[in-house]
């Protein structure tokens, strides 16, 4: 049998989302991916339960068996492998370990699944998180497509049904990126994983007692820095003259109309961001406690910043944390930023300002 050109065509009207974007396309003349030998032997008969191996086409298909359900036909199922650890799914993916991404893919199985199934569908054989994505690892993940086919149908036949009516020769152009023009799907996933990455954790009830550790812990540093950002503007002060002349920066030194604008937006910052907040503590390294989630939030957890930011740069997002606390740390990173904007909340904008001889001003 000749070469047939196959690729996916170009996502439809209404997004690729859409119920046209599950059709798949017909043959295009941009590539050449080898058709199944058109093998003429006939498949044995086969007893219920029983199965029959056909040689695979190895361009697309790496399996394919034929079984006898006991419902008066065959089916034909192929099986397209792929190595999840080795695509393109974003900076901090491609540069995690082998352990981090299992993790990481593992808790995004229903995502990953879901995304498959809305691309290649149950209508084109492929048949989901039961019977379509499986295997040992996800460096061996298993993408299989099932057609029937008929008693006394040859090999080829059975073959070349699962090339025609099922999706697996397109999903195997679009996870290779942009093979014979086709679209590139791992970008797509890699999408929707994003997406699904900055959907916060569900929240819970947070009390007055864990709103105030959390603002504590954001004064104590906003005050830290206030103090390392005036020594290095007044270097004719040494630190001990500063301190000397403030006393101690302490948070109970912050007068009480400061302290109420700080738990007036931190509290509810925290109830917002509670399920976030508790899977960073307990997924952390260090795993810190809420005031240090607070001194994070500011942006100095060391208190030792020499000048004061004009834009909020909270460290939850640490480069030695593992891949999936990072993540959430993302997450936390961004929610002192307006979502449609882009811009800093202009709470979190503010800064304490120092006079010399006692004054204190939160602007």
């Amino acid at each position: 049998m000749g070469n047939t050109n196959r690729v996916q065509a170009g996502i439809p009207e209404g997004g690729q989302w859409s119920e046209s974007a599950k059709a798949r396309p017909g043959v295009t003349d941009l590539g050449d991916v080898s058709q199944p030998d058109d093998t003429t032997d006939p498949i044995p008969t086969l007893d219920v339960g029983e199965t029959y191996e056909i040689e695979a086409d190895g361009e697309v298909f790496d399996r394919i068996e034929v079984i006898n359900p006991g419902d008066g036909s065959y089916l034909a199922t192929g099986t397209v492998r792929d190595n999840f650890f080795t695509m393109d799914l974003g900076p901090d993916f491609n540069d995690a370990d082998v352990d981090e991404k299992e993790e990481y893919l593992n808790s995004r199985f229903e995502v990953i699944d879901s995304f498959f199934v809305e691309r290649y569908g149950d209508g084109d054989g492929f048949s989901g998180i039961d019977h379509g994505i499986h295997g040992p690892s996800w460096d061996a993940a298993e993408f299989e497509f099932s057609q029937p086919v008929a008693e006394g149908d040859t090999e080829g036949q059975a073959a070349e049904r699962l090339w025609e009516n099922t999706s697996a020769v397109a999903l195997h152009n679009e996870m290779d990126p942009g093979t014979y023009g086709s679209e590139d799907a791992t970008r797509v996933l890699r999408e929707r994983l994003a997406e699904f990455d900055h959907t916060r954790l569900p929240t819970r009830e947070v009390s007055d007692e864990e709103k105030s550790q959390v603002t504590d812990g954001y004064m104590d540093a906003a005050l830290a820095e206030s103090r390392d950002a005036y020594i290095g503007e007044h270097p004719e002060f040494t630190p001990d003259e500063v301190d000397q002349a403030w006393g101690q920066f302490t948070v109970d030194k912050v007068p009480e109309s400061i302290k109420t604008e700080y738990s007036d937006a931190l509290g509810p910052w925290l109830e917002s961001n509670s399920g976030d907040v508790d899977q960073f503590s307990a997924e952390h390294h260090e795993e810190p406690s809420l005031a240090d989630v607070g001194r994070r939030l500011y942006g100095s957890s060391t208190s030792a910043s020499s000048s004061v930011p004009t834009r909020p740069s909270a460290t939850f997002d640490d480069s030695d944390s593992n891949l999936e606390t990072q993540v959430v740390g993302r997450r936390l990173l961004d929610s002192a930023y307006d979502p449609q904007s882009r811009q800093p909340q202009e709470f979190f904008l503010k800064r304490f300002k120092l006079t010399f001889f006692g004054e204190m001003r939160w602007e």
